[in-house]
């Protein structure tokens, strides 16, 4: 079972893949560019993306994604529609992003998930599911054994998170993680109801804090 940790890991994770990928305009692109991401990570033992895939009609497919992307529209941090981060969801980024990039390790993460976006953010849909067919990938009931995406027999697991239970995710300085931890709890109509001089007020807040774990 996924810990706290590893649940905000993946959502700003899944958040700045969205945020560099301005070309996602459906969730079956949402899902083979997560795919690979997550088996970019993986292959270099960075298991922070471990979203449970299994070989569907049109390639690798994760129920959990996309509940996980439902989630963050009806928190009002992306558009549902437009798969576009919403204001909420840009500070959300803003706030944490250069503090996390002070860990080393954090650091190699997001070089492989914005260097894999760009790859192939020019694709769409379609043709990312033709370049995921071709893609060899070790299946959960095959260890140590590669095969072609369209190779492997429909409904079998590819990547169960069990499996990576022993990899780190993101790294954290404690009050940032609690500040994280209350900011997406909060759903999209407590936030808007929330007057404009509140919601100014908990991002003065929240920009202390980033100073003060700075300091």
């Amino acid at each position: 079972m996924k810990t706290e940790k590893q649940e905000i890991s993946e959502t700003l994770l899944l958040l700045r893949i969205l945020q560099k990928d301005d070309n996602i305009d459906g969730n079956l692109k949402l899902q083979k560019e997560v795919f690979l991401t997550e088996q970019n990570l993986l292959r270099s033992q960075l298991g922070v993306l471990c979203y449970k895939y299994f070989r569907y009609t049109w390639g690798p497919y994760s129920k959990e994604l996309a509940e996980k992307f439902k989630s963050l529209a009806e928190r009002g941090f992306v558009h549902k529609t437009t798969y576009t981060l919403t204001e909420r969801g840009i500070y959300l980024l803003e706030f944490v992003d250069g503090i996390l990039r002070d860990y080393r390790h954090n650091s190699k993460i997001f070089e492989i998930v914005d260097s894999t976006v760009a790859k192939y953010k020019r694709y769409s849909g379609p043709q990312l599911t033709n370049i995921v067919y071709n893609t060899e990938v070790e299946a959960h009931d095959s260890p140590g054994k590669e095969l072609k995406v369209k190779d492997i027999p429909v409904f079998t697991d590819i990547f169960v998170p069990e499996d990576f239970e022993h990899m780190a995710g993101l790294e954290f300085p404690p009050a940032l993680l609690d500040a994280l931890k209350a900011e997406l709890s909060m759903d999209k109509e407590t936030w808007e109801s929330l007057p404009e001089k509140k919601q100014n007020a908990l991002r003065r807040a929240k920009k202390q804090l980033l100073a003060a774990i700075a300091n």
